[in-house]
């Protein structure tokens, strides 16, 4: 992740960010929202970069407003930095989902017993990995799904999971999950989802840019819940246990 160095504008089609970085025609980036619209963030492909000044230029235009500054704003804020994040999103390994249908792909992890009883204990580890264009708008099939995987342990980390359908990581009835250091952008409408876990850890992640859904289904709700992080809220006809959860 790095920060505007300067405002960037509706209808921009650059950005300045920090210089030194190791960035290349092709690689995606986010745009967090800077104001207190949710909504308002934006998804680039970068087409030049200037390692000297820091000037990144694309093909798409800005859609909306996001404020930036040479310098940290930490010192105003008693530590808090309020400039514009501008999250990396690739990476060298790619998991990209076809989008048919608003169906993208899903990585699933559950523990399993074979006929003769022997567990199969299920273990996702992805470290450094990106996964584009997957979930599935309008269900619970997150672009990453621990279902029903308590007996190992999992760990995600250092990876950017964004532009889905759906909702981004979703972890039911799981135990022994590490999200660490992740960007999640751009997903609908939860970022990260739980219910009836047991020994979560989720630190130092980026969730930005989390949206409603924009299917007709989300009127037939009272309620139609979003969250960058949901933990054990929301209920689907059980209740959920929830312990060791930081």
């Amino acid at each position: 992740m790095t920060r505007l160095t300067k405002e960037a504008f509706r209808g921009d089609q650059s950005i300045s960010v920090e210089a030194g970085l190791d960035l290349v025609q092709g690689d995606r980036l986010g745009l967090a929202p800077t104001s207190y619209e949710h909504w308002a963030g934006d998804y680039v492909t970068v087409h030049t970069y200037n390692n000297l000044t820091g000037l990144v230029t694309f093909n798409e235009t800005l859609l909306h407003h996001h404020w930036g500054a040479p310098e940290s704003t930490a010192s105003k804020y008693e530590g808090v930095e309020i400039r514009g994040e501008v999250l990396i999103l690739s990476r060298n390994i790619i998991i990209s989902g076809d989008d048919v249908e608003a169906w993208g792909g899903q990585i699933v992890t559950s523990d399993a017993f074979e006929s003769d009883m022997t567990l199969r204990a299920g273990s996702t580890i992805l470290h450094n990995v990106e996964v584009f264009n997957c979930s599935q708008a309008n269900t619970q099939k997150a672009a990453i799904r621990l279902d029903g995987a308590s007996s190992s342990k999992s760990s995600i980390s250092n990876s950017s999971i964004h532009n889905g359908h759906g909702w981004g990581v979703s972890i039911l009835n799981s135990a022994n999950v590490v999200l660490h250091n992740n960007l999640i952008f751009n997903f609908k409408p939860f970022g990260i989802y739980t219910q009836t876990v047991q020994n979560i850890t989720i630190d130092s992640n980026v969730i930005a840019y989390i949206k409603e859904r924009d299917s007709s289904l989300a009127g037939k709700w009272v309620v139609d819940r979003r969250a960058g992080i949901q933990v054990c809220a929301v209920l689907f006809g059980v209740a959920g246990a929830i312990s060791d959860v930081c």
